[in-house]
């Protein structure tokens, strides 16, 4: 059985760093002080992971009252604080597998398939569809794109 993948162990955040790079990383590395940015390459996406990861730290690592907003300020959690912090969100942040999982609807599928394109935004309306625009996604992207639906 192949493993899970997961959101908090695998690298599929797309980020920007202060030196020009754009690589791939796991939800710990945002600790690293040299990213600037996400950088998915589409403004809907950048903006709704943006938001799914403050929502994911306010969970996971929120203050507990004006004194500790300060400190979180002046000193920003190491990846093994942000380790330690999402592991109970774990479960919730797996893409694949049995049951519920990130970002999926639980309903029964019934009727036709639905194209892969349509989980982006930008997609044309149905009648206007070119088939085969975007055919597959790897997973990291269907992270992304399940992410930017739900938020949007």
């Amino acid at each position: 059985m192949p493993e899970l993948y997961s959101l908090v162990r695998r690298a599929w955040l797309p980020v920007a760093f202060s030196d020009g790079r754009r690589d791939f990383v796991r939800l710990i590395d945002i600790a690293d002080d040299s990213i600037i940015r996400i950088a998915t390459g589409r403004p809907d996406c950048d903006i709704s992971l943006t938001e799914f990861l403050i929502g994911l730290l306010a969970v996971a690592i929120g203050p507990v009252g004006g004194e500790d907003w300060a400190a979180r300020y002046l000193n920003a959690p190491t990846a093994a604080d942000l380790e330690t912090a999402f592991q109970p969100f774990e479960a919730a942040l797996i893409l694949d597998g049995d049951g519920p999982r990130f970002f999926q609807d639980r309903e029964a599928f019934e009727g036709a398939a639905t194209p892969v394109e349509a989980l982006f935004m930008d997609a044309p309306a149905e009648h206007f569809q070119v088939d085969g625009r975007t055919q597959v996604l790897s997973r990291a992207g269907a992270a992304i794109a399940l992410a930017t639906l739900q938020t949007s």
